[in-house]
């Protein structure tokens, strides 16, 4: 047996014994023996490989549980960024709209005394010829 299965007890020499007494030939049961302490030695896991695993197991979760809070904060902070330059993005939209209605007022003023302006000429014409 290997070092890692030390825990697994398995007497080969009691179970060909065994074998032997109930009538298996002498070369049969040791090769029977020998397959069985090699799936004992290399297959099965002890109570301490277990627990070893369960130990790695448990850590990775931790660590799984760690990078998901990690996860959630940062996203949190990511959405809290997006606020704000999405608010300052809006509050630069609202003061370049106002600033071209302002614009476009100021021009449909000025095209409407143009237009104001031509009118009484064209009556002033008028009411001259007339």
């Amino acid at each position: 047996m290997n070092d890692k299965n030390m825990a697994v007890a398995f007497d080969t020499l009691a179970h060909m014994k065994k074998l032997v007494a109930s009538g298996v030939p002498q070369l049969q049961a040791e090769a029977h023996v020998q397959a069985l302490a090699d799936i004992v030695d290399n297959k099965l896991a002890t109570k301490k490989d277990i627990e070893d695993l369960k130990l790695v197991t448990k850590k990775d979760i931790e660590d799984t549980r760690k990078d998901i809070e990690d996860l959630k904060l940062a996203t949190k902070k990511d959405i809290e960024d997006l606020k704000l330059v999405t608010k300052k993005d809006i509050a630069d939209l609202r003061l370049s709209t106002k600033k071209d209605i302002e614009y476009s007022k100021n021009e449909l003023k000025l095209s409407m005394g143009y237009m104001l302006t031509g009118a009484v000429v064209i009556l002033s014409v008028l009411m001259k010829i007339l």
